[in-house]
């Protein structure tokens, strides 16, 4: 079949040299189609044949052109070759045909539409021969959401949303040519685009996030990085993308990834972006494990159907665990939000990157074994819903996040008993309340008469076998029997305080998370000087993918700028967003305090904060206002100073 079409091409180009008096090599490859190198080699052939039959010779001359030198005798001769067979010889192959059509609707401009008569005499075919391959072409444009259609005295016309136009030109490209002459095909559609420089900053980007996308992913995204960045340059027409779906990508580390590549093909291409386009190329690469489909990318419903799948997952997973430890935390709100909230980006590293292992934190394995074990039993569900393996160091994630949910669940509470019974039967029912109620670890006694609730504020509840003559916050009232129903309907009710308490306090929102991880938290860490640090976290930074070389000198250059000690031993340092590829925070406790311009410091929030979305705008302000509580006090930033290691960090700023 491939000699057919060979044989095909040369019957072409054969025709346009007797047909032209002078034509250039740039201008048959356009016309059928084919790199410029290809059609040398077509035409290399040609003249070789012509030589061997005595019946001319190709000539060309730079700056000029390629013209057949050939007799008049000659020309009839190989013009009664050709015709000996009918013109259709030249395009048997129906799927050849069929591409050549969809290529020249793909190739019209809106000033300028083919009629049925013009598709026809370019292709060398008999118009309805033509009309038939038309007919298939409308069916291939209308499975991509393009609807293609004749118009009375205007020709062709093709409609369609911008994005779906894109769609399909890139499925095009992809599917229905030479994989090895990819380029070739792309630059006919993006003439004058350089896109060999599009595909070094799609390699340069790749690199920088330490990803590793399979070849046919990557060639799909850069297909589609320069249509993009082609149709931004000439064609008014915006992308659209739908409200629900952007909300989605938006969350999702492949949204960061896009945000950062079209930051440099702003700065190479001298373009501007759109927010949609950043959001289209995200939603692209959320579909690469969809690849193999003639229709590649997710719609809006499938992009949904990716965020349903994830809560699924989210929910099994917390449901296979809760069985294996026999504590159910399937009603866990916050574990379900966290969990949400690391998942998406993780699926994204596990397709994607190649992270090294975070051998810093593995003792957590041996320190919450139990835990750990059970979330191993959720490596299936990775494999079962997303087709990826899990690391040790996803599963060490869940196994902290988990961790704090339980022991948010049986965090001990303190409660005061209000009564007026004697000291030896108080005492006696405090201990039947601790045994049956496991939540409160201890239990202060206060007679009725007399009592002081101004004293109170270091219990968490108040219990009472009589109502109080007065309003007592946190007062719960108990049966002195504590029969099994008095005791289910006090259980619920310290479940609930406990609960409420947890939320009152000043935990971190969990739409923060991402910007935490507990391989960038350091305690009792030595060094002289600022600079040493600063070096020292950048390139941790660095290595990890989060922001690239060059940072280290934003960050000086702010520090020269205004000092970034704010008072308690505290400095954030911070450096310019257009090095970071993606949010994180870095916190470092130092053994000894560091002459910080004219503080001493021991306690940095090292931040590569990027605000390129909503999205990001809003959990940085969060976060910045948890930094302020944080750090509010000597008392509160002592905390932070005990903390023993980074795990441990980790699980009191999402505990």
């Amino acid at each position: 079949m491939k000699s057919e079409r060979e044989k095909q091409y040369n019957c072409i180009i054969l025709t346009m040299l007797l047909e032209n008096p002078v034509i250039t090599v740039s201008v048959v490859a356009e016309k059928i189609g084919l790199s410029e190198k290809t059609v040398r080699n077509h035409l290399k052939i040609i003249n070789d044949f012509l030589k061997k039959n005595n019946l001319g010779v190709v000539e060309k001359k730079q700056r000029i052109g390629i013209w057949l030198n050939a007799t008049h005798e000659e020309k009839i001769t190989l013009e009664n070759m050709i015709s000996a067979n009918t013109s259709e010889l030249y395009l048997q192959d129906s799927d050849l045909r069929l591409n050549k059509v969809i290529q020249s609707i793909f190739l019209m401009k809106d000033n300028c539409r083919k009629t049925m008569i013009g598709l026809a005499s370019s292709l060398y075919l008999s118009v309805p021969t033509t009309l038939g391959i038309f007919k298939q072409a409308v069916e291939w444009f209308g499975e991509n959401g393009i609807h293609v259609h004749l118009v009375r005295n205007k020709g062709i016309c093709i409609e369609g949303e911008e994005i779906h136009y894109r769609r399909a030109l890139k499925n095009f490209i992809f599917y229905k040519n030479d994989a090895a002459d990819l380029q070739s095909q792309v630059q006919i559609f993006t003439p004058g685009l350089n896109a060999i420089k599009v595909r070094t900053i799609l390699l340069q980007n790749e690199e920088q996030w330490r990803l590793s996308f399979s070849d046919e992913s990557f060639k799909k995204i850069w297909i589609q990085l320069c249509i993009a960045i082609y149709r931004m340059n000439t064609t008014k027409n915006k992308v659209e993308i739908d409200s629900e779906e952007e909300k989605i990508i938006v969350k999702c580390n492949e949204y960061s990834f896009a945000q950062t590549l079209f930051e440099k093909v702003e700065k190479e291409f001298e373009i501007v972006v759109d927010h949609n386009e950043v959001v289209a190329l995200a939603k692209e690469i959320l579909s690469a494990n969809y690849l193999g489909r003639v229709i590649g990318d997710s719609s809006a419903a499938e992009v949904l159907a990716y965020d349903l799948k994830l809560k699924e997952f989210v929910r099994k997973a917390i449901s296979t665990i809760s069985a294996i430890i026999d504590e159910d935390l399937t009603d866990d709100i916050d574990l379900f939000n966290s969990l949400m909230q690391h998942m998406g980006p993780a699926i994204f590293r596990l397709r994607y990157r190649n992270d090294k292992s975070e051998t810093k934190i593995a003792y957590i394995k041996n320190d919450y074994k139990k835990v750990y074990r059970a979330a191993w039993a959720t490596s299936f569900l990775f494999e079962e819903c997303f087709d990826v393996q899990v690391t040790e160091d996803e599963l060490i994630y869940i196994t902290l996040y988990v961790q704090v949910a339980l022991e948010r669940k049986t965090r001990p509470m303190h409660a005061i008993l209000v009564t007026q019974r004697g000291l030896g039967y108080s005492q006696l029912l405090c201990e039947k309340i601790k045994k049956l109620i496991p939540q409160i670890k201890d239990i202060d006694i206060a007679r009725f008469e007399g009592f002081d609730y101004a004293n109170c504020s270091h219990n968490d509840i108040i219990l009472s076998t009589t109502p109080l003559p007065y309003k007592v916050e946190n007062l719960l009232l108990i049966d002195p029997a504590m029969s099994d129903e008095s005791v289910m309907i006090l259980s619920m009710q310290v479940r609930k305080k406990a609960e409420d308490i947890a939320r009152k306090e000043e935990r971190l929102d969990s739409s923060c998370y991402s910007l935490l991880q507990p391989k960038l938290m350091y305690t009792s860490f030595e060094a002289s000087s600022k600079e040493e640090v600063l070096k020292i976290l950048t390139k941790q930074l660095i290595e990890s993918g989060y922001v690239s070389e060059g940072y280290y000198e934003s960050v000086m250059k702010r520090e020269q700028a205004t000092t970034t000690a704010i008072g308690n031993g505290v400095a954030i340092p911070h450096g310019f967003s257009t090095c970071i590829n993606e949010s994180k925070v870095c916190i470092c406790i130092l053994k000894e305090p560091i002459q910080w311009d004219d503080d001493m410091v021991d306690v940095i929030f090292f931040l590569a904060l990027r605000a390129k979305s909503h999205q990001e705008m809003g959990y940085i302000q969060l976060f910045y206002k948890h930094l302020i509580k944080l750090t509010a006090t000597d008392e509160k930033v002592d905390i932070l100073r005990k903390i023993p290691s980074g795990a441990e960090m980790y699980k009191y700023l999402i505990s």
